[in-house]
Parts: C-alpha cells; sequence; structure tokens
C-alpha cells in the first residue's frame, strides 16, 4: 500500500489520479519494443520456410516421377488389369 501511495500519492476519494509521466512512458516503450519484436517475427520469422520446404519436395517427386516414368505406367496397368479380372469374375 505504501509503494501505490509513492507513485499516486495520498489522494483522497474525491480526487482525480494521475498516472505519473515515468509510468506512463515506461508503458509506451514497452508497447513499442512488443509491436518491434512482433514486427521482425512476422519479417524474419521461419514461418516462410515450410512453404520453401513444401515446394522443394513437389519438384523432387515431380523429378522421380518423370524419371521412372514407363516403370510407373506398367505398374498402375498391371494392377488395373488385376483389378480388373477380379471384378469380372463377381
Amino acid at each position: 500500500m505504501q509503494t501505490i501511495r509513492k507513485i499516486f500519492g495520498n489522494k483522497t476519494s474525491g480526487e482525480k489520479n494521475e498516472i505519473p509521466q515515468s509510468i506512463k512512458n515506461n508503458t509506451q516503450n514497452n508497447i513499442k519494443n512488443s509491436l518491434g519484436k512482433i514486427k521482425n517475427k512476422l519479417i524474419h520469422g521461419e514461418e516462410g520456410m515450410g512453404v520453401v520446404e513444401v515446394i522443394l519436395i513437389i519438384v523432387v517427386l515431380i523429378g522421380i516421377a518423370s524419371v521412372f516414368k514407363t516403370e510407373i505406367n506398367g505398374v498402375v496397368k498391371t494392377i488395373f488389369i488385376t483389378i480388373k479380372s477380379q471384378v469380372g469374375s463377381f
């Protein structure tokens, strides 16, 4: 309670309590620092790295698919022929 009186002074209940300028400045500086940190995280953050990684994985998968295109087509045709023959036997 004494700390509060040191900050705000001994005011009666009818008087308006003003916040000292030092506390206002400190609060404003804390807000500015917090906003600066948020801005830096948005600009320099690593959240964008996930998009780059996904794009690289897609490029690698497309490359592998183009290299093994004939083998993949053969496997898919074999699977569909097997499915067709098994469905036709019902």
